[in-house]
């Protein structure tokens, strides 16, 4: 709250207002209410700044260290943090995190961290990072939407994330036979926006959309418009059969 307060000037008060007393939240399975002096519920507002600017003196005294210990380099979004460097590098970082968050507000959890390295050094990690609870990787994991790792590891997640992509495109397109205008309003602003975040994050993918591509030509848009499938100019033609 005072570092809010000296960098911004009205949301520190408005900030203030949920600490000021007890929250009420009902509990409909108890049948009563029960007082929260957490700050912010969830679907709260204000949970995103307060938690954007809360974080902010981890990160900066972050910087320094990194700067300071020739630490690769960090990055954030919200409370996910993400490092680069050597092996011990990255241990001191580890340690840095764990002794100074608490004290800001900040819980790393070590069940939650994962520490991707080459099959090569896996044994050395292992040795630096022994205790700390941290599972180790060298195929890759799940990052923000996206993943890091190999090759390998990032097309089979990426095929994952397609294979749900087009069964959505096929629950859409049933709902497309006679709510046209909704399914073209989800199309537009929900699925889409999923599809281009994945193919930012997951680079050198485009070649595993053609599936994808097919169910949204030969089945949404044709529910969508009421007619039969435009022939793809670069593809033969071939019957619609709006169930392939």
């Amino acid at each position: 709250m005072r570092h809010s307060a000296q960098h911004l000037d009205t949301l520190p008060r408005f900030l203030h207002l949920p600490v000021r007393k007890a929250i009420r939240l009902f509990i409909p399975a108890w049948g009563k209410e029960i007082g929260s002096f957490e700050g912010t519920t969830q679907g709260d507002p204000a949970a995103m700044p307060m938690y954007a600017l809360s974080v902010v003196p981890l990160i900066q005294e972050g910087e320094r260290m990194v700067h300071q210990t020739g630490h690769g380099g960090q990055v954030w979004y919200a409370d996910d943090a993400t490092g680069v460097a050597k092996l011990e590098a990255l241990r001191r970082w580890w340690d840095f995190l764990k002794d100074r968050g608490p004290k800001l507000g900040y819980y790393p959890k070590a069940e939650k961290t994962v520490l991707v390295v080459k099959q090569s050094v896996i044994a050395k990690a292992r040795d630096i990072f022994a205790e700390t609870g941290i599972k180790i990787e060298t195929e890759g994991t799940r990052h923000l939407g996206g993943a890091l790792g190999t090759t390998q590891f990032m097309e089979a997640y990426a095929k994952e994330k397609i294979k749900k992509f087009t069964q959505e495109v096929e629950t859409l397109s049933q709902y497309a036979e006679t709510e046209p205008q909704a399914a073209y309003a989800a199309y537009v602003h929900g699925l889409q926006g999923k599809w281009t975040f994945a193919q930012r994050v997951l680079p050198n993918t485009a070649h595993m959309y053609q599936p994808l591509e097919e169910k949204i030509r030969l089945l949404l848009i044709p529910a969508i418009i009421g007619k039969a499938p435009v022939r793809s100019p670069c593809q033969k033609w071939r019957p619609w059969n709006p169930q392939p």
